[in-house]
């Protein structure tokens, strides 16, 4: 079940721009309200198979993605290095210009 959950964080992201367009007003916002709401369910997942007595190490580790991801994506993404890597990708730095 721990798999599914990778692919969903896109899908939820265009999900809630479509649905929430006053709240969700772009893909930052999107991302955001995504990961919320996986690390919720995580956490929701985790604590009842804690309460059952058998935690499996998928859903902790997946919650501990979506944490790790969701405080790392902007520091990311405002990075010089990562700016001039997505400017490489794109060809529109040195190279393609």
């Amino acid at each position: 079940m721990a798999s599914a959950f990778i692919p969903l964080e896109a899908a939820l992201e265009r999900l809630f721009l479509n649905l929430l367009p006053t709240l969700i007003t772009d893909f930052d916002a999107g991302l955001y309200a995504a990961l919320i709401s996986l690390e919720i369910t995580c956490a929701i997942l985790v604590a009842l198979e804690w309460r059952s007595g058998r935690v499996r190490w998928p859903m902790p580790a997946l919650l501990g993605y979506y944490l790790v991801m969701h405080v790392t994506a902007t520091p990311v993404a405002l990075s010089a290095s990562f700016q001039r890597f997505c400017a490489w990708i794109a060809l529109t730095g040195p190279l393609g210009t």
